[in-house]
């Protein structure tokens, strides 16, 4: 995550804000001790698409998906139960 002050971000905000949608990574914008957090939301996406848009977390998941699958998983289900 990039983070850069207000008068940065001014000098070329359509630059800013197309770096944002191409790349998908957040970029704070701070002024003092204020923070603004520009990221991109797209509205027809599912969480499973979100998740695994993130390569490290994509990389997590398949892992765990295939650890569940070779029966080296955690049953948790008994956790929420109580």
């Amino acid at each position: 995550m990039t983070a850069i002050t207000l008068a940065a971000a001014a000098k070329d905000f359509p630059a800013l804000f197309e770096q944002v949608i191409s790349s998908h990574e957040p970029v704070v914008i701070k002024k003092g001790r204020k923070k603004l957090r520009l990221v991109v939301e797209e509205e027809e996406r599912d969480d499973t698409t979100y998740l695994m848009s993130n390569p490290e977390t994509a990389r997590r998941l398949n892992l765990a998906i295939a650890q569940l699958n070779s029966g080296k998983g955690i049953d948790v289900t008994s956790e929420f139960k109580k």
